[in-house]
């Protein structure tokens, strides 16, 4: 049966000697999370922070040697149908369609030794680059901030590894306690969605809806696409990324109306010196890969949203990433997830930053959950067996609607931040 999944690899392009586990298997695993604006999972990696090789994880594939497809069940009947199910990676040749009664593996992963890559983001494709089409324009909105129910769909596998077992070797260990918290579904690393967000929404009900209409009525950030050839696979854009504003409408309207005719002027605060030749958050060597955005984002340049109450809440990621599936001919983004490590260090200045002043007693729970949950170093590869954590996972989501690019303008001054009303 071997020799006859070989031969039939080779027949249809397979890309490797070796058998191939796909996570690109469109439609065989329902893995969105109910919400009303469709906000959808990905898949995803970077590089591991530490301890024994594991699999590429820019390359969202497992390679199987005989033996482990043969642990895994895949040398009896049927191979050929080969799919994911039920949250389990089965191989299936490429070019062949997976069946209608697909056929479950006889073991999982785990047990066969094979290390499941966990939610990787595509690869760059290995192509030429096609013509460029004119630069794209869009606003984000629908921010994820209540995660109580989805933070382990949000985002990515961070450290490369998938610690979703308490038998698991952790890659560091948090200030106070034994062992970080599990990843989420695939090995996503969301411990700001899940410990974080999820205390605040559950201390401050209206927190999200409150962050989404500020968001609609103007409170956004601007995302700038360069260099796209238009089609589902380009190897190099460019993606700029700044805080909105103002905006202004040709037909007078005073408020955007998300109809693809808002004209975004952008904050000379996203750019050094105001200088638009040389914006502070850039990636000229991003990509699209099966239709979706990646870019990095520099280390610690701030990104602001809508937070509680009229305050703000500022993110200085390491390691970060911009990820967006681009839709309806390029006009939309759906599944927008901005994703890294925020130091601990950090952390801590920006919630005093956004109202959650020392010594109230939401701001001693969160402290308490800083300590005892931080579960990822601040730098990629410098974690190991007894390593302090230095960072916390981080992840929200977005959508992103297209829009017209304005100029570069003073943004209006801030106003003083105030205490938060304790909750308690």
């Amino acid at each position: 049966m071997w020799r006859t999944l070989l031969s039939l690899c080779f027949a249809l392009g397979c890309s490797s000697s070796r058998m191939v586990l796909s996570s690109d298997d469109a439609g065989t695993r329902d893995t969105s999370f109910s919400r009303p604006d469709g906000f959808l999972d990905a898949t995803n990696s970077d590089a591991p922070d530490s301890g024994p090789p594991i699999l590429d994880p820019t390359d969202p594939r497992v390679q199987l040697t005989e033996e482990e497809a043969a642990c895994l069940g895949l040398t009896v009947g049927g191979c050929p149908s080969c799919h994911i199910q039920d949250g389990l990676w089965v191989l299936r040749p490429v070019g062949v369609m997976a069946p209608d009664t697909p056929t479950p593996p006889a073991r999982t992963l785990r047990e066969c030794g094979v290390t499941d890559p966990g939610r990787l983001f595509p690869r760059r494709p290995d192509i030429l680059d096609g013509v460029d089409t004119a630069a794209r324009t869009f606003a984000l909105r629908d921010i994820v901030l209540d995660q109580r129910e989805v933070w382990e769909d949000v985002g990515w596998n961070l450290d490369g590894a998938i610690t979703d077992d308490v038998s698991d070797e952790p890659l560091c260990i948090p200030p106070e306690g034994d062992f970080p918290p599990l990843d989420g579904r695939g090995g996503v690393d969301n411990v700001f969605g899940e410990r974080v967000l999820a205390t605040l929404a559950d201390l401050y009900p209206g927190f999200e809806a409150n962050a989404r209409a500020r968001m609609v009525q103007g409170e956004t950030i601007v995302v700038r696409l360069r260099d796209w050839n238009g089609m589902n696979n380009d190897p190099n854009v460019e993606v700029i990324v700044a805080m909105a504003a103002s905006v202004t409408r040709a037909d007078g309207l005073p408020e955007p109306q998300w109809d693809g005719n808002d004209r975004w002027n952008v904050a000379t605060t996203s750019f050094s010196g105001g200088n638009p030749d040389r914006p502070l958050i850039i990636d000229n060597n991003a990509y699209v890969a099966d239709g979706r955005l990646v870019a990095r984002m520099p280390d610690r340049q701030p990104v602001v949203i809508p937070w509680l109450e009229t305050n703000r809440f500022q993110l200085r990621l390491t390691e970060a990433r911009l990820s967006a599936e681009i839709t309806d001919g390029g006009t939309r983004l759906r599944d927008v997830t901005i994703s890294g490590r925020y130091g601990d260090i950090d952390l801590a200045d920006a919630l005093t930053r956004s109202g959650l002043c020392e010594g109230g007693s939401a701001r001693d729970l969160l402290d308490r959950e800083r300590q005892e949950d931080l579960d990822v170093r601040g730098i990629a590869g410098s974690g190991g067996p007894g390593v302090a954590c230095t960072a916390m996972s981080f992840s929200i989501g977005f959508t992103g609607v297209g829009a017209v690019y304005g100029e570069i303008v003073e943004p209006a001054p801030e106003d003083p931040v105030d205490c938060l009303p304790d909750p308690f």
